[in-house]
Protein backbone atom coordinates (compact mmCIF):
# COMPACT_ATOMS: atom_id res chain seq x y z
CA UNK A 1 0.00 0.00 0.00
CA UNK A 2 1.40 3.39 -0.96
CA UNK A 3 2.28 5.92 1.70
CA UNK A 4 0.65 9.33 1.68
CA UNK A 5 3.16 12.15 2.14
CA UNK A 6 1.82 15.59 2.96
CA UNK A 7 3.81 18.70 2.15
CA UNK A 8 2.41 22.08 3.11
CA UNK A 9 3.54 24.90 0.86
CA UNK A 10 3.30 27.38 3.74
CA UNK A 11 4.75 27.60 7.21
CA UNK A 12 1.79 28.38 9.41
CA UNK A 13 -1.51 30.10 8.69
CA UNK A 14 -4.70 30.55 10.65
CA UNK A 15 -8.11 29.80 9.20
CA UNK A 16 -11.60 29.12 10.44
CA UNK A 17 -14.62 29.33 8.17
CA UNK A 18 -16.82 32.25 9.23
CA UNK A 19 -19.45 31.43 6.56
CA UNK A 20 -18.89 34.80 4.90
CA UNK A 21 -19.82 33.49 1.45
CA UNK A 22 -16.90 35.00 -0.42
CA UNK A 23 -15.90 31.56 -1.70
CA UNK A 24 -19.45 30.76 -2.91
CA UNK A 25 -18.84 32.33 -6.34
CA UNK A 26 -17.66 30.24 -9.24
CA UNK A 27 -17.97 30.03 -12.99
CA UNK A 28 -16.82 28.06 -16.00
CA UNK A 29 -14.77 30.45 -18.16
CA UNK A 30 -16.60 30.93 -21.45
CA UNK A 31 -13.40 31.28 -23.45
CA UNK A 32 -12.35 27.70 -22.70
CA UNK A 33 -13.74 25.07 -25.03
CA UNK A 34 -14.62 21.58 -23.85
CA UNK A 35 -11.13 20.34 -24.71
CA UNK A 36 -8.53 22.30 -22.77
CA UNK A 37 -4.97 22.11 -24.09
CA UNK A 38 -2.53 20.90 -21.44
CA UNK A 39 -0.57 24.14 -21.56
CA UNK A 40 -3.75 26.06 -20.57
CA UNK A 41 -4.86 23.71 -17.79
CA UNK A 42 -3.27 25.69 -14.93
CA UNK A 43 -4.86 28.89 -16.22
CA UNK A 44 -8.25 27.16 -16.42
CA UNK A 45 -8.04 25.84 -12.83
CA UNK A 46 -7.02 29.27 -11.55
CA UNK A 47 -9.69 31.24 -13.41
CA UNK A 48 -12.64 28.89 -13.12
CA UNK A 49 -12.85 28.55 -9.34
CA UNK A 50 -15.27 25.67 -9.98
CA UNK A 51 -16.64 23.55 -7.15
CA UNK A 52 -15.86 20.00 -8.20
CA UNK A 53 -18.15 17.29 -6.91
CA UNK A 54 -17.32 13.77 -5.77
CA UNK A 55 -19.85 10.96 -6.07
CA UNK A 56 -20.31 11.23 -2.31
CA UNK A 57 -20.99 14.98 -2.65
CA UNK A 58 -23.68 14.38 -5.28
CA UNK A 59 -25.31 11.65 -3.21
CA UNK A 60 -25.30 13.69 0.02
CA UNK A 61 -26.62 16.86 -1.61
CA UNK A 62 -29.34 14.95 -3.43
CA UNK A 63 -30.39 13.14 -0.25
CA UNK A 64 -30.41 16.35 1.84
CA UNK A 65 -32.22 18.58 -0.67
CA UNK A 66 -34.45 16.04 -2.41
CA UNK A 67 -33.14 17.30 -5.76
CA UNK A 68 -32.10 15.06 -8.61
CA UNK A 69 -28.39 15.42 -9.49
CA UNK A 70 -29.29 16.89 -12.89
CA UNK A 71 -30.78 19.89 -11.05
CA UNK A 72 -27.51 20.93 -9.38
CA UNK A 73 -24.67 19.19 -11.26
CA UNK A 74 -23.07 21.06 -14.15
CA UNK A 75 -21.18 19.14 -16.80
CA UNK A 76 -20.24 19.90 -20.38
CA UNK A 77 -22.73 17.25 -21.51
CA UNK A 78 -25.97 16.00 -19.97
CA UNK A 79 -25.06 14.63 -16.55
CA UNK A 80 -25.33 10.86 -16.43
CA UNK A 81 -23.03 10.10 -13.49
CA UNK A 82 -19.91 9.72 -15.64
CA UNK A 83 -16.69 11.64 -15.06
CA UNK A 84 -14.91 11.16 -18.37
CA UNK A 85 -16.44 11.48 -21.81
CA UNK A 86 -14.81 10.06 -24.92
CA UNK A 87 -15.72 11.58 -28.25
CA UNK A 88 -14.77 11.05 -31.92
CA UNK A 89 -14.26 7.27 -31.65
CA UNK A 90 -11.52 7.63 -29.06
CA UNK A 91 -9.40 10.20 -30.89
CA UNK A 92 -10.58 13.07 -28.70
CA UNK A 93 -10.77 12.57 -24.94
CA UNK A 94 -12.64 15.16 -22.94
CA UNK A 95 -12.35 15.23 -19.18
CA UNK A 96 -15.79 16.25 -17.97
CA UNK A 97 -15.79 16.48 -14.18
CA UNK A 98 -19.10 17.30 -12.50
CA UNK A 99 -19.20 20.71 -10.83
CA UNK A 100 -21.83 22.58 -8.83
CA UNK A 101 -24.13 24.77 -10.91
CA UNK A 102 -23.99 28.50 -10.41
CA UNK A 103 -26.43 31.34 -10.92
CA UNK A 104 -25.90 34.03 -13.58
CA UNK A 105 -24.21 36.24 -10.95
CA UNK A 106 -21.68 33.40 -10.31
CA UNK A 107 -23.07 32.52 -6.87
CA UNK A 108 -23.59 28.87 -6.06
CA UNK A 109 -27.21 27.79 -6.63
CA UNK A 110 -27.41 26.83 -2.96
CA UNK A 111 -26.23 30.23 -1.69
CA UNK A 112 -28.94 32.54 -0.35
CA UNK A 113 -27.83 34.74 2.54
CA UNK A 114 -25.51 31.84 3.41
CA UNK A 115 -24.88 28.25 2.36
CA UNK A 116 -28.11 26.28 2.11
CA UNK A 117 -26.28 22.95 2.19
CA UNK A 118 -23.56 23.76 4.72
CA UNK A 119 -23.86 20.42 6.56
CA UNK A 120 -23.39 18.48 3.30
CA UNK A 121 -21.34 21.04 1.35
CA UNK A 122 -18.95 19.52 -1.21
CA UNK A 123 -15.43 18.43 -0.29
CA UNK A 124 -14.03 21.34 -2.30
CA UNK A 125 -16.00 23.77 -0.14
CA UNK A 126 -14.93 22.02 3.08
CA UNK A 127 -11.28 22.31 2.07
CA UNK A 128 -11.37 25.92 0.89
CA UNK A 129 -9.22 28.05 1.11
CA UNK A 130 -6.82 25.13 0.97
CA UNK A 131 -5.88 23.49 -2.31
CA UNK A 132 -4.61 19.94 -2.42
CA UNK A 133 -2.68 18.72 -5.43
CA UNK A 134 -1.91 15.04 -5.74
CA UNK A 135 1.16 13.55 -7.40
CA UNK A 136 2.05 9.86 -7.63
CA UNK A 137 5.78 9.42 -7.05
CA UNK A 138 7.93 6.92 -8.96
CA UNK A 139 7.88 4.51 -5.98
CA UNK A 140 4.06 4.55 -5.89
CA UNK A 141 3.74 6.82 -2.86
CA UNK A 142 1.30 9.72 -3.08
CA UNK A 143 2.49 13.28 -2.46
CA UNK A 144 -0.19 15.74 -1.38
CA UNK A 145 0.97 19.33 -1.77
CA UNK A 146 -1.20 21.68 0.27
CA UNK A 147 -1.34 25.37 -0.61
CA UNK A 148 -4.00 28.00 -0.02
CA UNK A 149 -5.87 30.83 -1.68
CA UNK A 150 -4.52 34.07 -0.19
CA UNK A 151 -7.64 36.05 -1.16
CA UNK A 152 -9.86 34.36 1.45
CA UNK A 153 -10.92 37.07 3.94
CA UNK A 154 -11.10 34.56 6.79
CA UNK A 155 -7.36 33.86 6.84
CA UNK A 156 -5.67 34.75 10.12
CA UNK A 157 -8.80 33.81 12.07
CA UNK A 158 -9.30 30.66 14.11
CA UNK A 159 -7.22 27.51 14.08
CA UNK A 160 -3.58 27.43 13.06
CA UNK A 161 -2.65 25.08 10.19
CA UNK A 162 0.84 23.68 9.72
CA UNK A 163 2.23 20.75 7.81
CA UNK A 164 2.01 18.71 11.01
CA UNK A 165 -1.66 19.63 11.61
CA UNK A 166 -2.49 18.62 8.02
CA UNK A 167 -0.84 15.23 8.58
CA UNK A 168 -2.76 14.74 11.85
CA UNK A 169 -6.01 15.78 10.20
CA UNK A 170 -5.43 13.42 7.28
CA UNK A 171 -4.75 10.45 9.59
CA UNK A 172 -7.96 11.03 11.58
CA UNK A 173 -10.13 11.90 8.60
CA UNK A 174 -12.59 10.03 6.44
CA UNK A 175 -11.31 12.05 3.45
CA UNK A 176 -8.60 9.50 2.76
CA UNK A 177 -11.23 6.80 2.30
CA UNK A 178 -12.81 8.83 -0.47
CA UNK A 179 -9.51 9.14 -2.34
CA UNK A 180 -7.86 12.53 -2.38
CA UNK A 181 -7.79 12.71 -6.18
CA UNK A 182 -11.58 13.11 -6.07
CA UNK A 183 -11.25 15.90 -3.51
CA UNK A 184 -10.14 18.54 -5.91
CA UNK A 185 -10.21 21.81 -4.07
CA UNK A 186 -10.49 25.27 -5.43
CA UNK A 187 -7.48 27.49 -5.14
Amino acid sequence: MPRVIIKAIFDDIRFQCQRCGSCCHHKRPAEFEDLIPVEQLDDFWRRSNLIYLTERDVHNISKRTGRRPQEFVDTLYDYDGCYVKIEDEGRKVILDLPVLKSNEDTTCIFYREGCGIYQVRPAACRLFPFRVEEETLSNGDILLSVSYNPTCPELEKGRGWTERSWRDWWQSSSWREAGISRLISRG
